[in-house]
């Protein structure tokens, strides 16, 4: 999972003591830190901050009290504990990208995907933002959370509209990862090309995410389950595609639109194939990828 690797930050990241009226309590913070001891670092915080330690310093030790509370909720999320890790993530006092990351997993583990989406999309907002994460993860940890958001996002349905365009998996530079295409969930009506009233409303979301940038083209690329024949399959995903094409160019996209089809020949790279049923693995393949140039 995403959170395996939060224990070398918080073993090495130790805050540094800013004050002086803090010193006296180095030793317990750090042991509190090193044995990820949540219970002793949350009651020592009150009294660092009666204490007048910096603001920064308290900062950095919540941070670390919710790091250490995500990694023992992951724990208890994979062994199938919910409500205990719920009830866990409950007594951070501060909400980080870590803390977000097990609550998306487990809204997906429950098939709740629009909670996930939202969720996994907060936690990689959170990552944008250097305030809120100064020490970003790794370009190998953002890219798994966004490979998680999307296929959230296609099972979803939906692109969220309540929000704005720009945010989560639809951000093009999240800390110095690029991604190199977006995963659209757009609806056609069953065993149609036709856009469905969730598809549309996807698509009007995709046509504003074109509009605020400078692309200077499009790629649309369907593809469909593995079910029927390789021939009747390119003609669905084709037509999908031409379908969104079309319906992206009536709404005012200028740029020009390439549409092609793949068919049933390119699979999604699931993160883990394991996390789902087998209709869902099949939703996550009837996609269309849009790579932007």
């Amino acid at each position: 999972m995403v959170m395996n690797k939060l224990l070398f930050y918080i073993i090495v990241c130790l805050p540094t003591i800013s004050s002086a009226l803090c010193i006296d309590y180095k030793n317990q913070v750090n042991q509190a830190v090193q044995t990820k001891n949540f219970d002793q670092l949350k009651e020592l915080l009150p009294t660092l901050e009666k204490e007048g330690c910096a603001s920064n310093y308290i900062e950095a030790l919540q941070n670390k009290l919710a790091q250490i509370i995500a990694v023992k909720a992951d724990e208890l999320m994979m062994n199938g504990q919910f409500e205990q890790a719920r009830a866990l993530l409950q007594r951070s006092t501060i909400v980080n990208w870590e803390t977000q990351i097990i609550r998306a997993d487990i809204a997906a583990f429950e098939g709740n995907w629009q909670k996930a989406t939202k969720l996994y999309d907060q936690s990689l907002d959170l990552i944008n933002d250097p305030q809120a994460t100064p020490q970003a993860p790794d370009t190998e940890t953002i890219q798994k959370i966004f490979q998680l958001a999307s296929e959230a996002q296609i099972l979803a349905g939906t692109l969220d509209s309540s929000r704005p365009v720009e945010h989560g998996i639809m951000l093009d530079d999240i800390r110095g990862f690029k991604p190199d295409k977006l995963l659209i969930p757009i609806k056609f009506e069953f065993n149609k090309s036709a856009l469905s009233l969730e598809g549309e409303k996807s698509a009007q979301q995709l046509g504003k995410y074109i509009e605020q940038h400078d692309f200077q083209k499009i790629i649309l690329i369907g593809h469909t389950d593995a079910k029927g024949s390789n021939i009747i399959n390119d003609k669905i995903s084709v037509q999908r595609a031409l379908t969104l094409k079309n319906y992206l160019k009536k709404i005012g996209v200028k740029i020009p639109i390439t549409a092609i089809g793949q068919g049933k020949r390119t699979p999604l790279m699931l993160d883990d194939i394991n996390r789902y049923t087998e209709e869902e693995i099949n939703s996550l393949n009837r996609r269309v990828e849009v790579i932007t140039e």
